[in-house]
């Protein structure tokens, strides 16, 4: 980076907004009313977060376990990740599959018990 113009730039090794000289990197803060690309980069997006979403429509148990991963992963890296949406998209979509089958085993066993009553057939 020794060709650069001095001027703002991110840090390459913190990626924070630094000044360079031309020559080294100084340690002073940037103006308040500078706007740069670093302030407005998008933090990337948690892996699980988007398997948990993917894997909603596949095999929903995974996307539970991957949706609790990526909103926990996301809490914890303090706004360096995002995709909470995506991760709360996903358990919802899990969960509504776990009470959707569950209401499908207590309906067919509600219909399999009227149609196996003796009652049912007699009138």
């Amino acid at each position: 980076m020794s060709k650069a113009p001095a001027g703002w730039y991110p840090k390459p090794d913190t990626k924070e907004l630094g000044y360079w000289d031309g020559k080294k990197w100084l340690d002073i803060p940037p103006p308040n009313n500078y706007r740069s690309n670093v302030s407005s980069a998008v933090a990337p997006m948690s892996g699980f977060a988007i398997a948990s979403l993917v894997t909603a429509f596949l095999f929903f148990p995974l996307a539970i376990i991957f949706g609790h991963i990526a909103l926990s992963e996301i809490k914890k890296s303090k706004g360096k990740l995002q995709g909470e949406g995506l991760a709360i998209a996903g358990l919802i979509i899990g969960y509504l599959w776990i009470f959707a089958i569950f209401i499908a085993i207590v309906a067919g066993a509600a219909v399999n018990e009227i149609l196996n009553s003796p009652d049912i057939w007699s009138t």
